[in-house]
């Protein structure tokens, strides 16, 4: 009998802006909102619909705390605007709702509605083009007034109805189809206004904020029975998602790939402690528990995690299979990965669990592309060949429980209401949680292996770097570096003023929202995401720092006054001939396979590009990528796929 664990994570960093008082608008992004419409409450009801199942939620702690702002009554920027659409909106508004009235997946989220999809047809190459754009920065884009003449004529029917639809097509399909009743017997749709669908006026957005009010009480309230009833195994994170092993001491990362290096020594192992036992007390506050299972942020893992988790009274934690193939130097087979290992630190002991990679991804990427039938075939398939000579022991699949859904018909609910059913009907496998299949092991006295020197390494090797899981995703580039520069200064400051935790604890609040790894995800050139986002991470990653150094009473260094993400915008070849902006830091993007790019510089002078594959928010492949650098006025060309492409930059107002 094969044990299978299911884990789903499920994360959002701290998007509150730290400097805004009050509760409106003080959100900058929607997404603890919007993924808990869809994402926490509709896995949590799925998993109610499926008495037969067993997983682990793994709910950070950093998530629990907005999702509490969000029932205390506080909204974020873009619930603004959709609140305040039917009164009128400014210029400038109307610009924000535009860029940003189109986040969701145009082919599951938008296609499929009649009215979202005219919409998107009409503006969405003007959504795109406002995305490139910063409409905060302090240097004016002289094409901005441009944009707010024409937002300014739109009709104002347009505008209210896609203030709507940016909201209504986040509600999970078992309140857009109809309703779902919860099991304290209330129900909740959003199908009246599905029907509706367009025209919609303040009444209808009045409806709207009362049935989101109600799903996002409900999301902890749903976890809570589950849990309750043993269906589900709650599980730890550190508080703000940090990476422990850079907080700990940043040496310890493995740096190889070409261009990088270690910032500055970062070694504050008290503030990792901090962010466990943070961790700890918020989820037995909102959740009612202390869980001894653990999925640290990203699956990164090191002998040096070791102790201060097991002091934490951890029993487990997991990672990814990649770390195990390092420890043990080559590729770990089903046998390998069946029992969890036994890590030992000075003092301190807990078991490990390996993540299945193949199978985790295949749920995350892949299985959107198939039928449910077909899909969860696959999957069991999967299982029965990888694990087949294994008489006792466990599979373990950990993905998001939140990015993957946007890419799959009706949010994935028929892959997973199939996926439960045939794991709980399957007489060789059978769905546990972690620790129920830790106490089987026990009380059959399995024995489960010695890891020795637990490599510091997480569930991904970083794009362009040597072959390995490692952890240079969050460190050793200069935008990366720049950032631990930056923590490293401020924590310097406070250690030299006596400033504690217990003395000024809305200081530690700011720099904990600051160490979460979410920020450093984005920086430099190993991932890829839209300029706006990134910006906007940007922003809130030194508003946190800023906030930290005032609320200590010091002056936040100049240094967190200018980005440290540089301006800059990503060519591909759908764009044809452009024009730009001088000292802009410009990147060439291909889809699929990487191909010789060649660049004609204004001097006359001629380099071919390397491009590098990179990831997107779920860590896969996704494109290829080749960086410019930083570009003057003049006139470009690109020779690729036997086509040449005209890129004229103009001089900037700032340069």
């Amino acid at each position: 009998m094969l044990d299978f664990i299911l884990l789903w994570h499920q994360h959002q960093p701290r998007y509150r802006d730290p400097f805004a008082a009050g509760t409106r608008g003080v959100y900058r992004l929607p997404w603890v909102r919007l993924h808990a419409l869809r994402d926490y409450f509709g896995m949590a009801a799925r998993l109610w619909e499926s008495p037969g199942m067993r997983c682990a939620v793994n709910l950070t702690p950093v998530l629990l705390d907005q999702l509490a702002d969000y029932r205390a009554g506080c909204t974020d920027r873009l619930w603004e605007l959709t609140r305040d659409a039917p009164t009128g909106l400014s210029a400038p508004r109307r610009l924000e709702l535009l860029r940003d009235g189109f986040d969701a997946d145009w082919e599951r989220q938008v296609g499929i509605h009649p009215r979202y999809a005219e919409l998107l047809e009409r503006y969405g190459r003007l959504s795109g083009q406002l995305g490139e754009l910063d409409l905060w920065r302090e240097r004016a884009d002289p094409r901005l007034n441009d944009f707010r003449a024409r937002a300014a004529a739109l009709p104002r029917r347009d505008i209210i109805d896609l203030a709507v639809w940016i909201n209504l097509a986040w509600f999970p399909v078992e309140l857009r189809r109809a309703g779902w009743v919860t099991p304290w017997g209330e129900e909740l749709s959003v199908a009246g206004l599905i029907e509706k669908g367009r025209d919609f006026d303040a009444a209808d957005i009045a409806e709207l904020e009362r049935v989101q009010a109600r799903v996002l009480e409900a999301v902890l309230r749903l976890h809570r029975l589950l849990a309750e009833t043993g269906r589900i195994e709650l599980t730890a994170t550190p508080y703000a998602h940090p990476i422990l092993p850079l907080l700990i001491d940043s040496d310890l990362a493995i740096i190889d790939r070409e261009g990088s290096v270690h910032p500055a020594r970062y070694a504050r192992p008290a503030e990792a402690r901090r962010h466990i036992e943070r961790g700890l007390a918020v989820l037995e506050h909102e959740l009612g528990t202390r869980p001894r299972g653990w999925w640290p942020a990203e699956g990164s893992v090191g002998q040096c995690m070791i102790d201060p988790l097991a002091d934490a009274g951890a029993r487990w934690a997991a990672t990814d299979e990649g770390v195990l193939e390092s420890a043990l130097g080559r590729k770990p087979t089903g046998k390998d990965l069946a029992l969890p290992r036994l890590v030992h630190g000075e003092h301190g002991e807990w078991r490990l669990f390996f993540r299945d990679h193949a199978l985790s991804d295949a749920i995350g990427f892949h299985y959107s592309r198939l039928n449910p039938e077909k899909a969860v075939g696959d999957l069991l398939w999967g299982l029965r060949q990888r694990y087949a000579e294994i008489e006792r022991g466990c599979a373990m699949v950990i993905l998001d429980g939140e990015n993957a859904w946007g890419a799959y018909p009706d949010d994935g609910r028929d892959f997973l209401l199939r996926l439960y059913a045939e794991l709980a009907a399957a007489e060789d496998i059978r769905p546990l949680t972690p620790g129920a299949c830790l106490d089987g092991l026990d009380t059959d006295g399995v024995a489960c292996p010695v890891l020795d020197g637990l490599p510091h390494a997480s569930w991904i090797d970083e794009f362009g770097s040597a072959p390995g899981n490692d952890l240079g995703t969050w460190i050793g580039e200069p935008e990366e570096n720049a950032a631990w520069d930056a923590l490293r200064v401020l924590g310097e400051r406070l250690d030299a003023r006596g400033i504690t935790p217990s003395s000024h604890p809305e200081v530690y609040d700011h720099l904990d929202a600051a160490q979460g790894s979410d920020w450093f995800w984005w920086y430099g050139t190993d991932q890829a995401t839209a300029p706006k986002a990134e910006r906007e991470f940007d922003r809130l990653f030194r508003d946190h720092l800023r906030a930290a150094w005032r609320a200590a009473g010091l002056e936040p260094p100049a240094e967190l006054d200018r980005p440290i993400a540089g301006d800059y915008r990503v060519w591909t070849p759908s764009d044809g001939d452009v024009t730009i902006l001088s000292r802009t830091r410009l990147f060439i993007q291909l889809d699929g396979d990487a191909r010789r790019i060649v660049l004609h510089q204004p001097d006359g002078s001629s380099r071919e590009l390397t491009p590098r594959p990179l990831g997107g928010v779920m860590g896969l492949p996704t494109c290829h990528r080749a960086e410019v650098g930083y570009v003057e006025s003049g006139r470009y060309r690109l020779e690729l796929d036997d086509r040449t492409y005209v890129l004229r930059v103009e001089r900037s107002e700032a340069g």
